[in-house]
Protein backbone atom coordinates (compact mmCIF):
# COMPACT_ATOMS: atom_id res chain seq x y z
CA UNK A 1 0.00 0.00 0.00
CA UNK A 2 2.72 2.55 0.80
CA UNK A 3 4.28 1.71 -2.63
CA UNK A 4 0.85 2.47 -4.29
CA UNK A 5 0.91 5.26 -2.83
CA UNK A 6 4.42 6.86 -3.31
CA UNK A 7 4.15 5.89 -7.12
CA UNK A 8 2.04 8.64 -7.47
CA UNK A 9 4.54 11.54 -6.02
CA UNK A 10 6.24 13.51 -8.68
CA UNK A 11 9.20 15.77 -7.55
CA UNK A 12 12.47 17.23 -9.23
CA UNK A 13 15.94 15.74 -9.07
CA UNK A 14 18.55 18.19 -9.07
CA UNK A 15 22.38 17.05 -9.64
CA UNK A 16 25.41 18.96 -9.25
CA UNK A 17 29.10 17.15 -10.29
CA UNK A 18 32.71 18.49 -9.57
CA UNK A 19 35.11 15.99 -11.42
CA UNK A 20 38.62 15.16 -9.85
CA UNK A 21 39.74 17.98 -12.24
CA UNK A 22 37.65 20.36 -10.51
CA UNK A 23 34.81 21.04 -13.07
CA UNK A 24 31.86 22.04 -12.28
CA UNK A 25 27.94 20.68 -13.92
CA UNK A 26 24.86 20.09 -13.24
CA UNK A 27 21.55 19.49 -14.19
CA UNK A 28 17.75 18.94 -13.19
CA UNK A 29 15.16 17.08 -14.06
CA UNK A 30 11.49 18.40 -13.86
CA UNK A 31 9.17 16.88 -11.13
CA UNK A 32 6.28 15.09 -13.82
CA UNK A 33 3.11 17.07 -15.27
CA UNK A 34 1.54 18.02 -11.64
CA UNK A 35 0.12 22.03 -11.57
CA UNK A 36 1.61 22.48 -15.67
CA UNK A 37 -0.24 23.58 -18.49
CA UNK A 38 -0.26 21.47 -21.76
CA UNK A 39 2.51 22.54 -23.80
CA UNK A 40 4.31 24.56 -20.87
CA UNK A 41 8.20 24.24 -20.53
CA UNK A 42 9.31 23.75 -16.72
CA UNK A 43 12.82 25.73 -15.13
CA UNK A 44 14.97 22.81 -16.04
CA UNK A 45 14.80 23.46 -19.70
CA UNK A 46 15.25 27.71 -18.89
CA UNK A 47 18.91 28.55 -18.58
CA UNK A 48 19.45 30.30 -15.18
CA UNK A 49 16.63 28.84 -13.93
CA UNK A 50 16.84 25.17 -12.84
CA UNK A 51 20.33 25.35 -12.89
CA UNK A 52 23.32 27.00 -13.36
CA UNK A 53 27.13 26.36 -13.30
CA UNK A 54 30.18 28.63 -13.00
CA UNK A 55 33.81 27.51 -12.75
CA UNK A 56 33.46 26.92 -9.13
CA UNK A 57 29.84 27.07 -8.29
CA UNK A 58 26.73 24.76 -9.29
CA UNK A 59 23.22 25.57 -8.26
CA UNK A 60 20.13 23.47 -8.90
CA UNK A 61 16.66 24.21 -7.99
CA UNK A 62 12.97 22.93 -7.27
CA UNK A 63 9.41 24.17 -6.59
CA UNK A 64 6.76 26.50 -8.24
CA UNK A 65 8.73 26.80 -11.40
CA UNK A 66 6.81 30.30 -12.51
CA UNK A 67 8.25 31.64 -9.56
CA UNK A 68 11.56 29.85 -10.32
CA UNK A 69 11.73 31.25 -14.26
CA UNK A 70 10.42 34.43 -13.08
CA UNK A 71 13.29 35.25 -10.86
CA UNK A 72 16.36 33.20 -12.43
CA UNK A 73 16.67 31.58 -9.05
CA UNK A 74 19.72 29.78 -10.27
CA UNK A 75 21.70 32.16 -11.65
CA UNK A 76 20.23 35.21 -9.27
CA UNK A 77 21.64 32.56 -6.12
CA UNK A 78 25.04 32.58 -8.35
CA UNK A 79 25.32 35.67 -8.20
CA UNK A 80 24.87 36.53 -4.93
CA UNK A 81 26.14 33.69 -2.23
CA UNK A 82 29.75 34.12 -2.97
CA UNK A 83 29.08 37.83 -1.92
CA UNK A 84 26.53 36.94 1.09
CA UNK A 85 27.74 37.73 4.41
CA UNK A 86 24.90 34.88 5.87
CA UNK A 87 24.40 32.55 3.42
CA UNK A 88 21.19 31.30 5.00
CA UNK A 89 19.70 34.49 3.54
CA UNK A 90 20.49 33.75 -0.20
CA UNK A 91 17.38 32.46 -1.16
CA UNK A 92 15.86 35.57 0.83
CA UNK A 93 17.18 38.04 -1.67
CA UNK A 94 15.54 36.88 -4.73
CA UNK A 95 12.06 37.83 -3.42
CA UNK A 96 10.66 41.01 -2.07
CA UNK A 97 9.16 41.25 1.61
CA UNK A 98 6.03 39.43 1.77
CA UNK A 99 6.35 37.51 -1.87
CA UNK A 100 5.15 33.68 -1.61
CA UNK A 101 8.15 31.99 -1.41
CA UNK A 102 7.50 28.36 -3.19
CA UNK A 103 11.45 26.83 -4.47
CA UNK A 104 14.24 26.04 -2.93
CA UNK A 105 18.03 24.76 -4.19
CA UNK A 106 20.93 23.07 -3.29
CA UNK A 107 24.57 24.30 -4.41
CA UNK A 108 28.27 23.39 -4.15
CA UNK A 109 30.81 25.85 -3.95
CA UNK A 110 34.32 25.50 -4.39
CA UNK A 111 37.25 26.70 -2.74
CA UNK A 112 40.24 24.63 -3.63
CA UNK A 113 40.01 21.38 -2.26
CA UNK A 114 37.12 21.79 -0.21
CA UNK A 115 33.17 22.12 -1.06
CA UNK A 116 30.62 23.30 0.73
CA UNK A 117 27.07 22.32 0.12
CA UNK A 118 24.32 24.64 0.56
CA UNK A 119 20.34 23.84 0.48
CA UNK A 120 17.81 26.30 1.44
CA UNK A 121 14.09 26.16 1.02
CA UNK A 122 10.76 27.14 1.72
CA UNK A 123 9.10 24.28 0.90
CA UNK A 124 7.62 21.15 3.23
CA UNK A 125 10.95 19.11 2.64
CA UNK A 126 14.36 18.64 0.72
CA UNK A 127 16.20 15.97 0.31
CA UNK A 128 19.91 15.98 -0.20
CA UNK A 129 22.58 13.33 -0.62
CA UNK A 130 26.46 14.13 -1.23
CA UNK A 131 29.55 12.52 -1.09
CA UNK A 132 33.17 13.64 -2.13
CA UNK A 133 36.38 10.85 -3.19
CA UNK A 134 37.60 11.47 0.83
CA UNK A 135 34.28 10.11 2.13
CA UNK A 136 33.70 6.53 2.48
CA UNK A 137 29.97 6.88 2.42
CA UNK A 138 27.43 9.10 1.42
CA UNK A 139 25.48 11.72 3.21
CA UNK A 140 21.93 11.97 3.37
CA UNK A 141 19.70 14.55 5.16
CA UNK A 142 15.97 15.91 5.07
CA UNK A 143 16.04 19.43 5.30
CA UNK A 144 12.72 20.00 6.95
CA UNK A 145 10.32 23.34 7.29
CA UNK A 146 11.39 24.01 10.97
CA UNK A 147 15.11 23.48 9.71
CA UNK A 148 15.46 24.94 5.96
CA UNK A 149 18.64 25.63 5.92
CA UNK A 150 21.51 23.30 5.87
CA UNK A 151 25.43 24.17 5.12
CA UNK A 152 28.20 21.57 5.33
CA UNK A 153 31.65 22.05 4.09
CA UNK A 154 33.54 18.40 3.07
CA UNK A 155 37.04 17.45 1.53
CA UNK A 156 37.26 16.74 -1.69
Amino acid sequence: QWYQRRVRVEDTVGVICVDCSGTVTCATSSGGSVYKYSGRLGQCCTHGAGSYATPTLGIVTTGNGEQIINKLIAVTIAHQLPHCADPRAVLDGCFARGEDRMCGFLAVEIDGDVATVHAQHTLTNMVVGFQSGSMEKPVSRIVTRAAPVFIETVKM
